[in-house]
């Protein structure tokens, strides 16, 4: 089921003081075939494109269309068709809480009804993300991709079962459809727990919009730790117009970058988690496993080597892009007072060995 509150309906409206042309060239500008109408901020009625275009002189108050009874939100998307094709109706009001949220058409149940659909998640695929970009770079206006990807997705099937897998995409879907503007964004299905968000925001606003989706924790009820997942961004920064272009091609390159950058997130993360879990494991542990038993080991050998070097502490780091290293600081008497130490060693390996490296490299450097 597709329910009418899932659709991009029309929700701009023309006063009923303009021309029924100005009307037409808003509607040719927003490739809709219909508009609402209000008069002191109230909605009085419909116009569509095909009576604004044979009525061009004309106010719009002249030709405007009563709404019709409403459909309700919760309607599902096919159920609606058949009563556009029964009633014949050019456009019909949907109804939400006794409200009118907005105008659907034709034209939106056919885009609708010839997409596919997720009937887990209720979520198109990425078919529609695909018309809507094309259709949104045609009319060059800029658009702005998000891509999401589920963390350690495969673990909740393996551990929990598959019912509970399908539980987190229905749960992280809810989510992100809680901060989704119809009027300015595409949510798709893009394959297994990836997910991708097309909006027109500006850039800076879609940053945004991620950095408040990603901040509201999923929680599942039988879950211990709430879900994860990672983002990445791009476009949304064109500074003049596309010429001679192919926009599905553009699209595609979009989806990429955004693709990338969220992997290239996900490994960040992924490091990061692993290399606190490795210094956690170091520091709990007790005798020469640990950072500190690990330390006072090599003290004692320098101490033994007679290198007149003094080892004062070790750090782990993890840079920006994912390496993690140990950095020594150390010490050694001079004519004139005391010398500071200091070398580095990459952390791809046992704590132990990185730590003797980077040591050696200390003493080499004193020598």
């Amino acid at each position: 089921m597709r329910p009418l509150y899932r659709v991009p309906l029309v929700t701009q409206a023309v006063s009923e003081k303009h021309t029924a042309e100005f009307a037409l060239q808003w509607m040719l500008e927003l490739g809709s075939s219909a508009l609402l109408v209000a008069n002191e901020g109230e909605y009085v009625g419909a116009l569509s494109r095909t009576d604004a275009a044979a009525n061009a002189s004309l106010k719009v108050r002249e030709i405007v269309r009563p709404l019709g009874e409403p459909l309700p939100a919760d309607e599902d998307v096919r159920k609606a068709a058949a009563e556009f094709v029964d009633k014949g109706r050019a456009f019909a009001p949907v109804e939400q809480e006794g409200k009118i949220i907005g105008l659907v058409t034709p034209q939106q149940l056919l885009e609708e009804l010839s997409c596919s659909w997720d009937p887990l998640t209720g979520l198109p695929w990425s078919d529609r993300l695909r018309e809507w970009g094309s259709q949104t770079l045609a009319a060059s206006r800029e658009i702005t991709i998000i891509f999401f990807d589920l963390n350690d997705f495969g673990h909740y099937n393996k551990q929990y079962g598959h019912i509970m897998g399908d539980r987190v995409l229905k749960a992280f879907v809810e989510q992100v459809n809680a901060f989704i503007d119809p009027d300015s964004d595409t949510f798709v299905r893009y394959g297994g727990d990836e997910f991708v968000l097309g909006t027109t925001r500006l850039r800076s606003d879609a940053e945004d919009l991620a950095k408040r989706i990603k901040l509201q924790p999923i929680r599942i009820p039988d879950l211990d730790v709430p879900v994860e997942f990672s983002i990445g961004i791009s476009g949304g920064k064109r500074s003049k117009e596309r010429l001679s272009v192919h926009y599905a091609a553009t699209l595609d390159n979009l989806i990429n970058l955004a693709s990338k950058d969220c992997l290239d997130g996900k490994r960040a993360t992924k490091a990061k988690r692993d290399f606190a879990e490795r210094q956690s494991n170091g520091q709990q542990s007790k005798g020469n496993g640990s950072k500190l038993g690990i330390i006072e080991g090599l003290r004692k050998r320098l101490k033994a080597d007679k290198s007149g070097v003094a080892l004062e502490d070790a750090v782990f780091v993890l840079n920006e892009d994912g390496q993690r290293t140990v950095t020594v600081l150390g010490s050694t008497p001079t004519n004139t007072g005391t010398k500071t130490l200091k070398a580095t060693a990459p952390l791809d390996k046992e704590a132990e060995t990185a730590l003797a490296e980077a040591l050696s490299k200390l003493v080499a450097d004193d020598s």
